[in-house]
């Protein structure tokens, strides 16, 4: 009976656990016996339509909070100010077009900084210059970003046409920041009790998701923290275990 893991291997590293016996990948209609697959970053349902394996043979392991965002006590300001941050770089894949052109049918007391490069950034700065945010969007460049730095936003827009499970999600939620993103997401497994606000592509509705994100009280904030900083090394080592004993 074989086993694949389906982790980055610097999160298993940092579970402090060291698989054996583990398989690569199998090819699309390869037939070998797997009796788990473990998954992080990849959604289920892709797994069943890439390799056409039986969604009864998958166990989900979340990603985890990095130590530092968890041990940080949360800084939530007293008032809020309809900051928003997109972070990352691929922007056409991760939608920041639509972020942009959503905030522009916000109020115009709503901001947007943007961490990250991409060699198209010109072709966001004149979509930003046409539709008039120029005092609105601000392009910060690449920085490693740190818990603190996300206690400054109220909320992550990451509208991705795909995208499997964004770390950068996971450390909003543990800030306390809501998530708005989309279907093409893997942020869809969460609802917004868990801090997610899920749209479509389109601009209207990914505008909707960001007005709900910015009108959360401290303790909905609050919840979003409690929920997602339950994943953390201990966690991830406790379910890596327990999935090889059940593969034995």
């Amino acid at each position: 009976m074989k086993l694949h893991i389906g982790l980055l291997p610097s999160l298993v590293t940092q579970s402090g656990f060291q698989p054996q016996n583990s398989t690569p990948w199998p090819r699309k209609n390869d037939r070998r016996l797997i009796r788990y697959a473990f998954w992080l970053q990849v959604r289920g349902k892709d797994i069943v339509t890439r390799f056409g394996i039986h969604s009864s043979k998958l166990l989900l392991i979340r990603n985890i909070v990095r130590d530092e965002f968890k041990e940080l006590p949360l800084n939530q300001p007293s008032k809020r100010s309809k900051r928003l941050v997109f972070i990352g770089s691929g922007w056409q894949r991760k939608g920041l077009g639509s972020a942009i052109r959503a905030l522009g049918l916000l109020s115009k007391d709503v901001t947007l900084s943007i961490y990250g490069a991409d060699r198209s950034e010109q072709k966001y700065k004149r979509l930003v210059s046409r539709l008039g945010l120029q005092e609105r969007v601000f392009f910060r460049g690449i920085k490693k970003i740190m818990p603190e730095d996300l206690d400054s936003y109220d909320a992550l827009v990451h509208p991705a046409i795909y995208e499997p499970f964004p770390n950068v999600a996971i450390e909003a939620l543990s800030r306390g920041l809501a998530v708005v993103s989309t279907e093409g997401s893997g942020t869809s497994d969460f609802s917004e009790e868990q801090g997610v606000a899920t749209c479509s592509q389109s601009d209207a509705s990914i505008a909707e998701g960001i007005r709900w994100a910015l009108d959360l009280s401290p303790d909905e904030r609050n919840q979003f923290r409690d929920h997602i900083v339950q994943f953390d090394s201990t966690y991830l080592q406790k379910a890596l275990k327990k999935a090889y004993q059940f593969s034995s």
